[in-house]
């Protein structure tokens, strides 16, 4: 009979253990689905610089002509309007988060920092 070292031993044995009492184990592939996001009618996209999903599920898209609402259906566009101080203060929007609260923080452009609810709608540019 051969004799080989413990270590060798022990190791077989807990590899036959192994094997011998592991099953296959099915595997549950979990599906994605993509939908194709087309800019509104007229618009293009040149540029998106973030995007962002809220409480509620709609999806915000920063970009170089605005900030967009997308709710799986229709993009509302937000906009700068030089007659309207609660608009954006420039339209390409650089950068975009949400925090906690659901309070959307834009930067726009050189503009400063902007502060959106999106609950009230009225936007608070923090230069």
């Amino acid at each position: 009979m051969r004799k080989y070292p413990l270590s060798v031993l022990q190791t077989s044995l807990a590899l036959s253990l192994l094997l011998g009492f592991t099953q296959p184990c099915p595997s549950y592939a979990q599906q994605f689905y993509f939908n194709r996001v087309m800019p509104p009618e007229g618009k293009k996209f040149n540029r998106v610089e973030g995007i962002v999903q809220d409480a509620q599920g709609y999806m915000w898209l920063a970009t170089a002509k605005g900030l967009f609402r997308y709710d799986g259906y229709q993009m509302v566009n937000y906009k700068h309007d030089p007659e309207d101080s609660n608009s954006l203060a420039d339209d390409w929007v650089r950068a975009i988060c949400i925090d906690s609260s659901g309070i959307i923080w834009l930067s726009a452009s050189d503009k400063g920092l902007e502060r959106f609810d999106p609950g009230t709608q009225p936007l608070v540019i923090i230069r």
